[in-house]
């Protein structure tokens, strides 16, 4: 056995690695969270409190320390004496005796025990060493970064219902709070910061990851399906500042700074790319949806806004310099759908293709400044489109990318994207841009490869 997949793990700036570090609100019977404090709750020393294995090899017996009911579902970590060094969890109580029932056994009979109850771990990659598929890691900010000197490598999760998580948070656990903690390389980290290889039903969520410029340093790499960072920020990454493979999905977070790739994924929503050399927007994987996203001041000379390879939706997006093509359409049969863009100073073309597909069908989208033209000469179907003679934006310096009402600039865009219902008399105003004005607005399409808890 193993601690159980329902457990959250804790991390905060005052803990110890050697603390149990997590507790199980899920489990049957639980005590008191003691992870939420930075020191443990009981350490067994082996001097003042000591414990040994019990016969019953489930099961240690302290002395020194009474057991009690609060104590339960917490974890014990085992660093020390001679039985089985590791993270357990305590399944239940025996205040009569005097002992702790474990998750699985601790060595043989009477084997002596040092280690610690409750209090949070240290370091992250702590907390990750010991967690198991399906567990939440919160991680807690502190004055200072973590600082990881390996990649930090989740386990896939059980299923959608209970993926693994690793989230940060400024002062109560899930908070969201826009004030989040920070993971900086301080050198060479192969492959990634956050590093899931192909593993399955992970989030990530509401932290910051500063690549610091190290040489080939990802932000988050995560190859497997089902997987999602929401509300995350990379800066200085010069590779690839968050790149979902699969199914996977890009919600909500920022990338700045930098050269390589920005975002990479199937289902990229909302996000803001800028100030780069390197890339913006990859859809990695065909059939996805890019869509509601900033991408500014991504300067490098062949470096697009958004590139899509395959069957793609690529709708409503913002795109501001661009080195080369605002919207580049490089590999696949087609992209399905390129509607309400609004592509606005770009080296090459608003919207590019690859000359041997099928191309394209663009709706509705509104260009300007881009150095080449608004099309490539492989584009074959667009309607609607908007030519703009001033800048559409309120500020780019600010930066505001909300539309402006001057003419031939963001009055063209307010109420002129593309949106009809077949059937229906009813009238839609959707905006050209990701930032929508007031009365505007932007409908989802579902994305099977998003899921949280």
């Amino acid at each position: 056995m193993s601690i159980s997949t329902t457990t959250f793990l804790n991390v905060r700036p005052g803990g110890n690695d050697n603390n149990g570090g997590g507790f199980n609100a899920a489990g049957g019977s639980p005590g008191t969270n003691y992870s939420l404090q930075d020191a443990a709750q009981v350490f067994v020393d082996g001097s003042a409190i000591s414990a040994v294995v019990h016969s019953t090899t489930t099961q240690v017996t302290i002395t020194g320390y009474a057991v009690a009911a609060a104590d339960n579902r917490n974890l014990f970590q085992i660093t020390g004496g001679t039985a089985t060094a590791g993270t357990y969890e305590i399944t239940a109580v025996d205040t009569v005796n005097n002992r702790w029932t474990l998750d699985r056994s601790a060595g043989t009979a009477a084997q002596t025990v040092v280690g610690r109850m409750g209090g949070a771990r240290l370091t992250v990659g702590s907390a990750v060493t010991s967690h198991v598929g399906g567990n939440r890691i919160y991680f807690q900010k502190g004055v200072s970064a973590y600082t990881p000197s390996a990649s930090l490598v989740l386990l896939a999760g059980v299923s959608a219902v209970t993926p693994t998580i690793l989230e940060g948070y400024e002062t109560t656990q899930g908070d969201l709070s826009a004030n989040k903690p920070v993971l900086q390389a301080t050198g060479a980290i192969a492959n990634g910061v956050v590093d899931n290889g192909s593993a399955i039903f992970i989030i990530m969520r509401n932290f910051e990851i500063d690549c610091n410029s190290k040489s080939g340093v990802r932000g988050i790499r995560s190859s497997g399906n089902h997987t999602m960072s929401r509300f995350v920020k990379v800066t200085a990454s010069n590779a690839s500042g968050i790149e979902h493979g699969g199914q996977g999905a890009v919600i909500n977070c920022e990338v700045v700074g930098g050269s390589g790739g920005g975002v990479a994924g199937q289902y990229i929503f909302d996000n803001y790319i800028h100030d780069r050399t390197g890339g913006g927007i990859l859809g990695l994987t065909p059939g996805g949806t890019i869509e509601g996203n900033v991408v500014a001041n991504c300067t490098g000379a062949t470096t697009d806004g958004i590139s899509a390879s395959g069957i793609y939706t690529v709708r409503n997006n913002t795109v501001y310099n661009s080195g080369r093509h605002g919207i580049n359409v490089i590999g696949g049969n087609c992209a399905l759908y390129i509607g309400n863009n609004l592509c606005d100073t770009c080296g090459g073309y608003g919207i590019a293709t690859d000359a041997v597909r099928l191309s394209y069908i663009a709706f509705n989208n509104a260009f300007r400044a881009c150095t080449s033209g608004t099309f490539d000469a492989t584009q074959l179907t667009a309607t609607g489109t908007v030519t703009l003679t001033t800048s559409p934006f309120v500020s780019t310096s600010t930066p505001d990318f909300s539309l402006n009402s001057t003419s031939g600039g963001g009055l063209a865009c307010r109420g002129t994207g593309y949106s009809t219902f077949p059937g229906l008399s009813s009238t839609n105003y959707r905006d050209i841009g990701a930032v929508q004005s007031r009365g505007g607005g932007v409908i989802r399409v579902g994305m099977s490869g998003g899921f949280e808890r």
